[in-house]
């Protein structure tokens, strides 16, 4: 079995960078400088954040299903990132950086299964979970601060309901 990683739309981003800082508070969304070459990862590129670079860390709903599941988390994400798409088993240079849990979901948004995984485990991982056909979407997160990182499926079955629908407070 195999995966295709997906990041977040940067469409669902574009107009939060037009807004003042006062107006992105307002809305409980912060603008950061990028300084320093790592913990910046953006959720759309699915790279790290270029030193000097403007940021908006906000609060994503990144499993808005109906479930006990349902979950939000704080997110980065980079002025001017453009959609990333990744082929077949492909690993995003973000997620090769740290420690990943990956938590496995049914299309109702039930949770199936989890794992821990590294940059050397995580596609042996990813193919073992979405090998039960059971699960629908793989959510991956950042295992030490716990923030959604992207989302992984079977290659050519995304649903956009499987990471967040909803576009931020704009």
């Amino acid at each position: 079995m195999t995966f295709q990683i997906h990041g977040l739309p940067a469409k669902t981003f574009n107009a939060l960078f037009e807004l003042s800082d006062e107006d992105l508070e307002n809305r409980q969304m912060t603008r950061c400088s990028v300084d320093a070459a790592q913990g910046y990862p953006c959720r759309v590129s699915l790279t790290e954040a270029v030193i000097g670079d403007d940021v908006i860390l906000l609060n994503y709903e990144h499993l808005t299903l109906a479930s006990p599941y349902r979950a939000s988390h704080a997110i980065y994400v980079a002025n001017g990132s453009q959609d990333a798409v990744f082929g077949e088993g492909e690993i995003p240079q973000s997620l090769k950086l740290r420690p990943l849990s990956l938590r496995a979901f049914g299309a109702d948004g039930s949770m199936i299964d989890a794992d821990l995984a590294d940059h050397e485990t995580v596609s042996d991982k990813l193919s073992k979970l979405l090998s039960n056909a059971t699960v629908a979407f793989v959510h991956i997160h950042n295992a030490k601060q716990g923030c959604y990182a992207a989302l992984a499926t079977r290659p050519g079955e995304f649903d956009p309901e499987w990471h967040g629908a909803n576009a931020p407070n704009v």
